[in-house]
């Protein structure tokens, strides 16, 4: 009788187990997952201040690889990936399963900054802070 409830206490664990080994993350995708709030865009070496809309955008990037973004008062949801050989921050919108793929040009804990084109092919920097 006890070995049937070891078995299963085992059992039990493995279950559990398999998804917390599923949701590991990088160190660099620990310090991706907070938080953020833009501080400014750069386009061309140019800063730009958000507008009146624009200073509550916020990206809450989650440690279960979901991700909300609320952009001039709107919200979407999404999941998110990160490709560290790329330094590329995938975000797959969940209701046009639009793909974005953001680069990582700086990260640590005071500041995350990335970079993507626009549909006129002009390099973006989004500067963001921890909200």
């Amino acid at each position: 009788m006890s070995n049937t409830i070891r078995l299963f206490f085992i059992l039990v664990a493995a279950v559990f187990a398999v998804p917390a080994l599923a949701q590991t993350l990088s160190p660099q995708e620990v310090m991706l997952a907070k938080k953020w709030k833009l501080a400014y865009y750069e386009a061309e070496g140019e800063r730009i201040d958000p507008t009146p809309d624009q200073r509550n955008d916020v990206m809450d990037i989650r440690k279960d690889r979901t991700v909300v973004s609320i952009e001039s008062g709107g919200t979407q949801h999404g999941t998110w990936t990160y490709e560290d050989g790329r330094k590329e921050l995938v975000v797959v919108d969940s209701a046009s399963k639009d793909r974005m793929g953001l680069r990582v040009a700086a990260l640590d804990s005071a500041n995350c900054t990335l970079e993507f084109k626009d549909p006129d092919g002009v390099l973006l920097r989004m500067h963001l802070v921890p909200f």
